[in-house]
């Protein structure tokens, strides 16, 4: 019997020694699983292994996390569309002269559907200096018929070219000139196109011209229905007819 109840308490003893021994084993076993579960701890590390801070976690590259491209998305920088030159359209075909106003040779033609540069403006705002439209060079336009497009007021003032004393004319077909104003007045001689004669007089009524004979010596008077004038024409003497 004793040594029934000594055994007994030998195995007694040896079981709760197995107890106190496993009881540490599960408390740390069942911590290490939870740490290793622990949400978001991935992100939490590779945050803390790259170096920029966001927040309160260091990150190197904002890629590294997932799904952080949605979050910031890059910008696109804003497009200056302001336009830097100045150009000029008509409604109508206008004549492009030496200078601005009637007074000047007439250089070229801008016709409509066609877009010049512009270059100056002249003092009174009502003319622009564009590169020639048919050509080398600038001319002047007047700006009655004229759409401008772009920084108008930065265009600097145009350096303006003497203004002619002479008036000139030349014809768009080849006119008889005689010697006074109509047809009833014998036949000089003929200007032809291309040819430009210097106008001395003017008619009364403004629709003849006393111009220096294109094919000899004196004066003969043109129909000014076909003719083109260059120049002052209200400075030229009213010549009575013969």
């Amino acid at each position: 019997m004793v040594k029934d109840e000594g055994d007994k308490k030998m195995k007694t003893r040896k079981f709760f020694f197995l107890i106190l021994v496993l009881i540490p084993l599960l408390v740390l076993s069942a911590f290490g699983t939870l740490a290793e579960g622990y949400p978001g701890e991935d992100i939490r590390l590779q945050a803390q292994s790259a170096g920029r801070v966001v927040g309160k976690t260091a990150v190197k590259e904002m890629s590294a996390i997932p799904g952080i491209d949605d979050v910031i998305a890059p910008q696109a920088a804003a497009v200056d569309e302001t336009p830097t030159d100045v150009t000029l359209k008509v409604r109508v075909p206008t004549n492009c002269r030496v200078g601005p106003g009637k007074n000047y040779d007439r250089v070229s033609v801008l016709h409509t559907g066609r877009t010049a540069k512009v270059v100056a403006q002249d003092e009174t705002g009502y003319y622009w200096l564009i590169e020639n439209p048919e050509g080398e060079g600038t001319c002047w336009v007047w700006g009655y018929y004229a759409t401008l497009t772009g920084p108008v007021s930065s265009l600097p003032i145009g350096e303006l070219q003497p203004e002619p004393t002479e008036v000139t004319l030349q014809v768009r077909v080849p006119t008889n000139c005689r010697v006074g104003p109509g047809k009833k007045y014998d036949q000089v001689s003929v200007l032809h196109t291309g040819i430009t004669a210097k106008v001395i007089a003017r008619d009364a009524t403004g629709f003849y011209w006393v111009i220096e004979n294109p094919e000899g010596s004196g004066a003969c008077w043109v129909w000014g229905y076909y003719a083109t004038l260059t120049g002052p024409t209200l400075s030229l003497p009213i010549e009575d007819r013969p």
